[in-house]
């Protein structure tokens, strides 16, 4: 264990060389270790919001087909071994420092002849990725860029298909200040012949996005063309959804994630599953699929914690995620009084993220989160004393259980938000994992 901590506390100084936006140096550490990233057949997927959920789905339904699976997904909440699945199971710890330490070794090779160069984190998990599944031999990798899509770490991959979840304004100091400019980052993962299916974007993203696939001959496929996803029931408990495609009628589905953002993220990943059948000639019948779909499992994603009083944790951090957050809470919650734990990271759109819940949230605890970038409590209650929200600056744990005695007293609930680092600590805290 001493020596698994080390390791990972070794790479996680990595973090301090930031992000680097060229795809060269993960390239050639790929090449000094046979290029296992060209010998998997890979999932591709991309977007603002959404991603995560869009490869939980694709990968519990091509696992219900009886394909092995790998999944690549960041960041991680609790544990490290999260980001490395192979059929829904983490990366065992006994198989990580060797897998380290093999990485390093080609990040050192590459160094000698690049001026030091090193892998960045985010390219040395990446490459982590492609070589445990290349070496336990996964039928298909389904991999999550990190940010944007043209230089991220990821997009050194060759996939069947590419898959864009949706587009808004976020990291516009690395993707560009405009809608066209991130949409024009997020279509680099658009690959020469390749079909793309596309979710739910704005006008100019879109046509951003369609002249790039236009001049890779790359068939385009917005998912809502020919999937339709519909909630007959919504509870605390999931959706039940009404599937049916072009090609298949796949019935009710009781489907465990909430909101209208998860039914277009459905949709989504049926439209890359159907491409994926019929590129591959494999079979995702309809028993498959409902089963995968039933027993997706993604943390983070309106989480109920707990019924008495209601705590839900949700990984939302940007604008449009708060958008999707509130809407949500308006259809499960109408007439609850809401507290807000929120805590973010300082390049966020904090007033865009908080405006949403105008109207709907009464007390805020702001609260720091665990690490480097993290907002001043001080700015968040600037900013929800402007709401006429009232707000109390305290820690984590001190929230959490302070604002359990208030939900019991007066019959409200509680909504955890605003990064995906902080629903680790709560979970961390509850003593839950992945």
């Amino acid at each position: 264990m001493n020596n698994l901590t080390d390791k990972l506390n070794q790479l996680y100084l990595r973090r301090t060389a930031g992000i680097k936006f060229d795809l060269m140096p993960i390239t050639a550490v790929l090449d000094l270790l046979d290029n296992p990233h060209k010998n998997l057949k890979i999932i591709h997927v991309a977007g603002t919001n959404g991603k995560g959920s869009v490869c939980a789905m694709i990968e519990s339904v091509l696992r219900n087909t009886g394909l092995k699976t790998g999944l690549y997904t960041s960041p991680h909440l609790v544990t490290f071994n999260e980001r490395f699945l192979i059929n829904g199971e983490m990366i065992p710890d006994s198989k990580l420092p060797d897998l380290i330490r093999l990485i390093e070794k080609a990040s050192d090779r590459y160094a000698e002849r690049h001026d030091g160069r090193q892998l960045t984190f985010f390219e040395f998990v990446t490459a982590m990725a492609f070589v445990y599944f290349k070496s336990e031999e996964v039928d298909v990798a389904i991999m999550e860029t990190g940010m944007g899509g043209r230089l991220d770490a990821t997009n050194v991959a060759s996939p069947i298909v590419s898959t864009i979840t949706s587009i808004s304004n976020e990291h516009s100091e690395f993707l560009g200040n405009s809608i066209r400019e991130i949409a024009g980052e997020k279509a680099g993962i658009i690959k020469q012949d390749r079909p793309i299916v596309l979710g739910p974007v704005p006008e100019e993203a879109e046509a951003e996005i369609n002249s790039v696939a236009s001049s890779l001959g790359a068939p385009l496929l917005k998912a809502s063309d020919f999937v339709s996803v519909i909630a007959r029931k919504k509870t605390l408990h999931g959706q039940k959804i009404i599937v049916e495609t072009q090609e298949t009628g796949y019935g009710t589905i009781n489907l465990p994630l909430h909101g209208k953002h998860q039914l277009q993220n459905c949709a989504v990943a049926i439209a890359t599953l159907e491409v994926w059948n019929r590129l591959t000639g494999v079979d995702t019948d309809p028993v498959s699929l409902k089963k995968g779909l039933e027993e997706v499992h993604w943390l983070g994603r309106f989480q109920v914690l707990s019924e008495k009083p209601l705590t839900v944790l949700d990984g939302a951090h940007n604008p449009a995620g708060g958008a999707a957050l509130a809407e949500t809470i308006s259809e499960l919650l109408p007439d609850k009084p809401i507290g807000l734990i929120y805590g973010a990271c300082a390049d966020k759109d904090i007033d865009g993220f908080l405006t949403h819940f105008a109207g709907k949230v009464t007390r805020c605890w702001a609260v720091p989160i665990r690490n480097e970038r993290s907002s001043a409590t001080h700015d968040i209650a600037a900013k929800s004393g402007q709401l006429g929200w009232e707000t109390i600056e305290t820690s984590l744990e001190q929230a959490l259980h302070d604002s359990r005695s208030w939900a019991l007293a007066t019959g409200s609930a509680i909504i955890i938000c605003g990064s995906l680092f902080l629903c680790g600590e709560v979970l961390e805290i509850l003593g839950q994992e992945a």
